[in-house]
């Protein structure tokens, strides 16, 4: 990530997506916005991804 002035910065919806990305097809559109509505979830749920990450390392140290 790198800074941007504020008159580069948009607010992407699903109802103004097309002003900023072309679709092939309408289905391809609405598997897009629903990949863009998952990361949000994804993001704000990083510190459970470190937690499970970390356990996962000590599982796998035990192993060895």
């Amino acid at each position: 990530m790198f800074p941007a002035p504020e008159s580069a910065i948009f607010n992407v919806t699903a109802q103004n997506i097309t002003n900023f990305r072309r679709f092939s097809t309408e289905q391809q559109k609405s598997k897009y916005i629903d990949l863009l509505s998952k990361e949000p979830k994804v993001i704000n749920n990083q510190e459970n991804i470190a937690s499970r990450a970390y356990k996962l390392y000590l599982r796998k140290q035990k192993s060895y």
